[in-house]
């Protein structure tokens, strides 16, 4: 999936480019992000609208193979949040973005980062500790 999101921003940009409307040089980063962030979404959009298909056992998870239960519960839970609260929530904690880099690249203050980051922490521990769960499954 993040090959097809990668080859998809860099056509888009490469069709931007030709028609000669690339953003100034000072913001290209910054737009680069924001198609890439476009084009994931719209890929998770779609995957949503095949998950109701029954797999069958061909699917099913191993008891054993926890880390990918866990993967999957995680993956859950992050579907649960808003789809920015759980950008800004990945993007600091999985890509180890500061709050001064998600606000630029939303255009929102740092302070509004930050609220989002911990509210989004707040509740996707919630949510996986309603799965039946504690934190220190996350840790290891």
């Amino acid at each position: 999936m993040a090959a097809d999101i990668l080859q998809d921003t860099a056509l888009r940009a490469v069709h931007i480019w030709e028609k000669k409307e690339l953003p100034p040089a000072d913001q290209l980063s910054r737009w680069i992000y924001r198609v890439a962030t476009n084009q994931a979404r719209d890929q998770l959009r779609r995957q949503r609208r095949w998950r109701w298909i029954p797999w069958g056992d061909q699917m099913a998870v191993s008891p054993r193979d926890s880390s990918t239960l866990t993967a999957c519960q995680i993956r859950d839970c992050l579907a649960q949040l808003k789809p920015r609260d759980a950008e800004a929530l990945l993007l600091n904690l999985y890509a180890g973005w500061r709050y001064h880099e998600i606000a630029a690249a939303h255009g929102e203050t740092e302070d509004a980062v930050r609220m989002r980051v911990a509210r989004a922490r707040k509740r996707f521990k919630l949510l996986y500790e309603m799965e039946g769960h504690d934190e220190a499954t996350l840790v290891s």
